[in-house]
């Protein structure tokens, strides 16, 4: 057996240990984001609620992975395990990016450049700062498996060989979809990598490839569509109010042109609720040189060739967000874009290949990897972890004032999302307040309660509970906690103390 060459296995590590290190500050921060806090309660308390409600929403597998995971945690600082489990599961979705983008020909180099780029993008970010979105790598990994399986059964002379292979791809695909279904058209991203070796000559059997490979996926989410409506049709778990098409769908293809293709062309860079210029100017050159790269290959090979591959920029742009724009929602979330900004990356170095060759193809990653990686460092910790755990170190201020003996009333007035901590903020992700509604401090402070008195499991008995954004006039609480002052705590100096520490440095102000 042929030895393999020693750099692409040290590549692969440096792949497989890059997000546990960039993100390590994140990840081993005491906090919980939104979510986290009552799938840590209901995993435990409620079982088989979580794996409903995720079923509700066409993500059965999804439901499974998180109940099970949670359901084996006891405190707040057990989600840090969770989210070293998702920064080690992007990691090896990255490595596998590698390799298949060498099996397509690719030079190593750029090959680990594209691979390190995803770990860095906005989308990744939040997989393993989010702690309920661990298995979301998961769904990016078994996408890039299918496109595997697939090239091997499109590859095979042996028809029983292929069928396997093939059936193989499609099932992949299927779990991925039942995991997350943005995230299962992240198999388009080899898919758009696959066409730079196959430039040179447009023949029917690239297109009947291409076609393939879009087959696939197709039958993947058909599959995974037909599980959820049989499960719906035999009421094995009700039907969700967000499971609902699209009907106004040229309306919703101009809104996927202004903001979430806008967001996945900055690649690196995070827009803001009032819109940031920096967005604009970037996502504005990026789509300036995936057009150039167009007439580049226009002018080297010829109209036919350019028109090609304008139609395949269009499709692997529209096919990787296609799952959100047929679902009636209009949320242009990080979570959902990283396939599409992976298709972006790739035809961004294709296009700069094409321009300059590879010395402009490599510095120009270079670059903005090196840029990733110190925002993705500073984005994840200081617009989710840190500000987070101010809202925690409050609830466990407060919560020490809690004694169950005496059966106290507690009214947490909550903030406004002007109140918030983070400099800035982009919809419920980065830089958004969790305490901001009338759910997520309630299931706060029962986690806390229960780390305080591990011995009681009614401990939320204990206590009665109210929140709003005001105190109910002419009435009286023994706990009185108010989050508006959140707002002190914007210009705190990040990770200088403990959350706790500035806590208590700033209320003494």
């Amino acid at each position: 057996m042929k030895r393999l060459p020693l750099r692409p296995w040290l590549a692969t590590i440096v792949l497989l240990l890059l997000p546990t290190a960039l993100y390590w500050s994140t990840i081993f921060h005491r906090y919980g984001f939104r979510d986290d806090y009552s799938v840590l309660r209901e995993s435990r308390e409620e079982p088989g609620k979580i794996v409903q409600v995720c079923a509700m929403q066409a993500r059965p597998i999804y439901g499974v992975l998180l109940e099970s995971s949670f359901g084996r945690l006891r405190t707040i600082d057990g989600l840090a395990g969770l989210r070293l489990l998702s920064a080690l599961l992007l990691g090896v979705a990255a490595a596998t990016l590698f390799w298949i983008l060498r099996r397509q020909k690719w030079e190593r180099a750029l090959a680990l450049l594209l691979a390190t780029l995803v770990v860095v993008l906005p989308g990744a970010q939040l997989f393993v700062a989010w702690t309920v979105a661990w298995p979301l790598a998961i769904a990016l990994w078994l996408a890039l498996v299918a496109f595997a399986c697939a090239e091997n059964a499109f590859e095979e002379n042996s028809c029983a060989t292929r069928i396997v292979f093939w059936a193989l791809a499609v099932l992949l695909v299927m779990a991925s979809a039942l995991i997350y279904q943005p995230n299962s058209l992240f198999y388009l991203v080899p898919v758009a990598a696959g066409l730079w070796p196959r430039r040179r000559r447009i023949e029917r059997n690239v297109v009947e490839w291409f076609v393939r490979h879009g087959a696939t996926v197709v039958l993947g989410l058909a599959g995974a569509f037909t599980v959820t409506m049989v499960g719906f049709a035999r009421e094995w778990m009700p039907v969700s109010n967000r499971v609902a098409l699209e009907h106004d769908g040229l309306g919703k293809f101009f809104w996927f042109l202004a903001e979430p293709l806008q967001n996945a062309l900055a690649l690196i860079l995070i827009n803001d609720d009032g819109g940031s210029p920096a967005v604009h100017r970037a996502a504005a050159l990026v789509m300036l040189v995936l057009i150039a790269g167009v007439i580049g290959e226009w002018r080297t090979r010829g109209a036919r060739h350019g028109l090609w591959w304008a139609l395949a920029l269009c499709a692997l742009l529209v096919g990787s967000f296609g799952v959100n724009l047929f679902v009636a929602d209009r949320w242009a979330a990080y979570r959902v874009l990283l396939p599409l900004s992976g298709v972006i990356a790739v035809f961004l170095a294709m296009a700069l290949l094409t321009l300059g060759g590879r010395r402009w193809a490599r510095a120009g990653f270079a670059a903005l990897v090196v840029g990733g990686v110190w925002l993705a460092r500073s984005q994840a910790f200081d617009l989710i972890a840190w500000p987070q755990s101010i809202e925690l170190a409050l609830l466990e201020k407060a919560a020490a004032r809690i004694a169950p003996a005496e059966r106290p009333s507690v009214f947490v007035i909550t903030p406004t999302p002007d109140e918030r901590v983070a400099p800035r903020v982009f919809h419920d992700e980065f830089g958004s307040l969790s305490t901001d509604s009338d759910w997520v401090p309630k299931e706060m402070l029962k986690d806390i309660m229960r780390e305080r008195f591990p011995a009681t499991p009614a401990i939320a008995t204990s206590y009665a509970f109210a929140c709003g954004r005001k105190l109910p006039p002419e009435e009286s609480f023994d706990v009185i906690v108010d989050l508006r002052v959140l707002r002190g705590f914007r210009g705190a100096p990040v990770g200088a103390r403990s959350p706790a520490a500035t806590v208590e440095a700033v209320g003494s102000r």
